[in-house]
């Protein structure tokens, strides 16, 4: 396959297949042209990727679990370590979005959003208030 038909066999736009590339985590053959030809086992990578990215994995987890895959004394507890980082990672950013979700609620409440210039949104940025 070609990168175009390995883009669309993965779903990853060619730029970030040749970032994957050049991040070593794939390693498709390259002809005397150039060209690459990407194999079966690229696409599987490719798709593992695109997978493990949409979970949240930063590439150097992505490297990881990939290179966990391939080894045969890996185990299950090494791969579950790498994602309950990654899990409690995101618990922690669901913690900060809910008390900035909970602020930008005080400030609307605070605000009458009526027609005259007075904005205790703008008052309470202004005067650097800490919000609830």
């Amino acid at each position: 396959m070609n990168i175009g038909e390995v883009s669309r066999a993965s779903g990853l736009p060619i730029k970030t297949i040749r970032y994957y590339e050049d991040m070593g985590l794939i390693t498709p053959y390259r002809q005397e042209n150039g060209y690459r030809v990407f194999n079966d086992h690229n696409l599987y990578k490719l798709k593992f990727l695109r997978r493990s990215r949409s979970l949240g994995f930063s590439v150097k987890e992505c490297s990881k679990l990939l290179e966990l895959y391939d080894d045969p004394d890996r185990t299950s507890a090494q791969v579950k370590n790498i994602t309950q980082h990654r899990l409690s990672d995101i618990e922690r950013k669901i913690e900060k979005l809910q008390a900035i979700r909970s602020a930008l609620k005080h400030l609307v409440g605070s605000c009458r959003g009526s027609d005259d210039r007075e904005c205790a949104i703008l008052d309470s940025l202004a005067n650097a208030e800490l919000v609830h």
